[in-house]
């Protein structure tokens, strides 16, 4: 099976973002054989929980209402709507 694209993290196994795993998505309940290690911003602990295909097609965001990116990083002024996007989209 072929990891999902990440616009702004091109090879997230190269630096450990997602590795190779047994555990069960915690988003489509299935074991594909990844699971991602980076931060998840979320009322729930999701860390080492979501796979990379629930993060790329958005339903983990949806489900969790999960974001990837820490909207603290932010500059102040940064339009909410820019914000919301890239917290929330990977592609």
């Amino acid at each position: 099976m072929t990891l999902p694209t990440f616009r702004y993290h091109p090879d997230p196994i190269a630096n450990g973002s997602v590795i190779e795993s047994g555990a069960q998505c915690l988003s489509c309940r299935q074991q594909r054989g990844y699971i991602c290690t980076a931060p998840v911003y979320a009322e729930l602990e999701l860390d080492d929980a979501i796979c990379p295909w629930c993060i790329a097609d958005g339903s983990a965001h949806k489900k969790f209402d999960a974001t990837f990116v820490d909207s603290e990083a932010f500059p102040d002024g940064t339009p909410d709507a820019a914000v919301e996007w890239t917290t929330s989209s990977t592609k």
